[in-house]
């Protein structure tokens, strides 16, 4: 029996001490079965089966024996690995974003940090809108400026806005950015998962809604890519006190109850704008802050 690199390789022993048939490569959910079953398969030895409990306690498994069966016939799996639940992935995700973003601040290097998101209020599906903040540092690690741009997207999804929003973002970046050089980070955070799945790790898109809407916005971001390869996209959960994320949600808000006044965009304007691949907001959908020093 051998650990090596996480993965655990099962040696069975046979009745007559011969490897039978092994060695196999099993995951960590299936050395639980695999030692289950070659417990009550084979007649281990003591040593055989110390192997097991030393190797158990490796994985951070409890193996216990059951009173008055004896060792070799009474070990069972008491507790198998705990996953981390959804409160802590959450957690662990808003750090990563806070590290990744402080880590470039003190690097004293021009970068560019981006929050998006999208809304749809008060239903979803229902009046929906895009929002996009982008935070340009300087070589001191200072911010200098603060832009903010936001789009009502008529009647959608909040995936479409979230989707919407990456494509605003990655537009911007492209046609306003243009005194930045390609060895500039850009730090891109959002609160949607499927938005970066979509893009990033280009899956394949289910619902029909965000079919064209992820197939118009990779292009971009393989442009955004190409020109600037320290591009990063990562996953930052709401309403953790992120104040990007804050800033970004608040103005996806603004989109919202544009659409919710009737003056978002109609369904044939979005349809055209998403096949084309224009995401750039109309005038009046954005401002711009100076932070002076």
């Amino acid at each position: 029996m051998v650990v090596a690199n996480g993965s655990f390789c099962f040696l069975f022993f046979g009745p007559e001490g011969e490897p039978n048939p092994g060695p196999w490569i099993l995951g960590p959910t299936e050395i639980a079965c695999a030692t289950n079953w070659a417990i009550s398969a084979f007649p281990f030895t003591e040593y055989v089966a110390s192997i097991l409990l030393r190797c158990a306690d490796k994985a951070k498994w409890t193996l216990v024996p059951r009173k008055g069966l004896g060792l070799q016939a009474g070990l069972q799996t008491t507790r198998l690995p705990t996953r981390r639940s959804a409160e802590h992935r959450k957690s662990i995700a808003d750090k990563k974003s806070r590290a990744v973003k402080d880590r470039l601040v003190r690097r004293k290097r021009p970068f560019l940090h981006i929050g998006t998101d999208g809304s749809a209020r008060p239903t979803n599906p229902g009046p929906n809108g895009a929002g996009v903040v982008i935070e340009e540092y300087d070589n001191r690690g200072r911010l200098r400026r603060t832009t903010t741009t936001y789009e009502g997207l008529g009647t959608g999804s909040n995936n479409e806005g979230e989707l919407y929003a990456l494509g605003m973002a990655a537009t911007h970046v492209l046609t306003k950015c243009t005194h930045l050089g390609p060895h500039t980070p850009i730090l891109i955070v959002s609160d949607s998962q499927l938005a970066i799945g979509l893009t990033r790790y280009r899956q394949r898109p289910k619902a029909p809604d965000t079919r064209a809407l992820a197939h118009s916005v990779r292009p971009l971001f393989d442009k955004l890519r190409a020109r600037f390869p320290l591009t990063l996209i990562l996953w930052a959960p709401s309403h953790r006190n992120n104040p990007i994320n804050d800033a970004a949600d608040t103005a996806a808000n603004k989109g919202a109850a544009l659409s919710k006044a009737g003056k978002g965009l109609g369904a044939e304007a979005k349809e055209w704008k998403i096949q084309h691949g224009i995401f750039a907001p109309r005038p009046n959908r954005s401002s711009v802050q100076q932070h002076l020093y």
